[in-house]
């Protein structure tokens, strides 16, 4: 097929969505997302401005990706999030991102001195300045921090220091790239036992200058230790690294004719959803959301009026204007030819053929 005819289709200049604009920029923006995503128990859409205090849901197999200025969040499936604080003029940006359950990974700008990027859990605290990274946290209030470029000073939230977490980042141990650290409960609740004992009185007792003397002694109690750092395996860099290598803002001309699909799809629901299909990407839209997300094992093929495409174990078959009339799922798609008989498609066992109209096995 040719590449003009797929542009045409796909390449649809639509208006640029627009956000706010004013002194100081004390907002996100939701730069994209697949499948279920609140904000505020509220359906989320791409483009939504995101303000402080908002508290994001993700479900099943569902993403948002999250942009403030020139840094990138991803908060990954079945995850709650709350952004504790946004700014962003000309002179610094501050964000603090709270995890209470879930998954984030974040590409944050290289950041300057004025600059904050904080990441918080129940059990941790990590500050970055331009460092690629994620953060989980399971159920039983477990941490784990993986560090893929740069450091990240990571320390265990301990009750004594919570009104002076600057200075507990300062102070903590950094995680250095390709490490990965834990912190659990057991190790918080250890943490602020040894720091019981040191303080000897009430936390409120102390003033800030003093508190802030403590948290230096403390320094080693409060980092992570040893034993709780390991380096990446090989698994790590075909399975994590390639994660967050994934985590980044596409090209606002997708973007716009994402939206305008989702838009035609809220408007006249087709049976069957529709696709769009870039050089990179392969995005279906189902029920007014972006319901998967695919790489395109090649470009689309041509059957007469229809386009065939696959990606990710399923084979689209749709028109020009990315109306899908039939898919199938096709585990270990390795080719794809389209013929007048009909579709064949090569896959790691066989070779199957379907009629190019029905998507019927032949």
């Amino acid at each position: 097929m040719k590449k003009t005819a797929i542009t045409c289709v796909l390449m649809i200049m639509l208006p640029i969505i627009g956000c706010r604009q004013q002194k100081s920029d004390d907002y996100a923006l939701i730069s994209f997302l697949m499948g279920e995503v609140t904000v505020n128990g509220q359906p989320a859409e791409i483009g939504g401005i995101l303000k402080q205090s908002d508290r994001i849901h993700t479900g099943d197999k569902s993403f948002c990706d999250i942009s403030i200025g020139e840094s990138i969040i991803r908060i990954q499936q079945n995850s709650d999030t709350v952004l504790e604080s946004i700014f962003k003029d000309s002179m610094m940006e501050d964000t603090i991102l709270s995890v209470t359950t879930g998954k984030v990974l974040c590409r944050p700008k290289k950041l300057l001195k004025a600059d904050r990027f904080v990441v918080k859990t129940p059990t941790a605290i990590a500050g970055v300045r331009g460092t690629d990274f994620s953060v989980e946290l399971d159920k039983k209030m477990t941490t784990r921090v993986t560090v893929y470029s740069g450091e990240v000073k990571l320390a265990k939230r301990v009750k004594q220091f919570e009104r002076s977490l600057d200075r507990v980042i300062d102070v903590s141990r950094p995680i250095s790239k390709e490490q990965k650290a834990v912190i659990t409960a057991d190790d918080v609740k250890k943490a602020e036992t040894e720091i019981d004992v040191l303080v000897k009185k009430e936390i409120s007792e102390i003033s800030d200058a003093n508190l802030a003397g403590i948290i230096g002694e403390s320094a080693n109690t409060i980092s992570v230790s040893d034993k709780k750092i390991n380096r990446f395996t090989v698994e790590d860099f075909g399975r994590e690294k390639i994660e967050i290598e994934e985590v980044r803002k596409k090209p606002a001309a997708v973007v716009r004719h994402i939206v305008k699909m989702i838009e035609q799809e809220k408007e006249k629901p087709q049976p069957e959803g529709r696709i769009l299909v870039t050089k990179y990407d392969i995005y279906f839209i189902k029920d007014g959301r972006v319901a998967a997300e695919a790489k395109p094992l090649s470009e689309p093929v041509r059957s007469g009026e229809r386009l065939y495409t696959a990606g990710d174990g399923k084979l689209y078959c749709f028109d020009e204007k990315g109306i899908v009339y039939w898919s199938k799922s096709v585990p270990g798609i390795r080719g794809l030819n389209a013929d007048q008989t009909g579709i064949r498609v090569e896959t790691d066992r066989e070779e199957i053929r379907y009629e190019a109209e029905t998507g019927e096995k032949l």
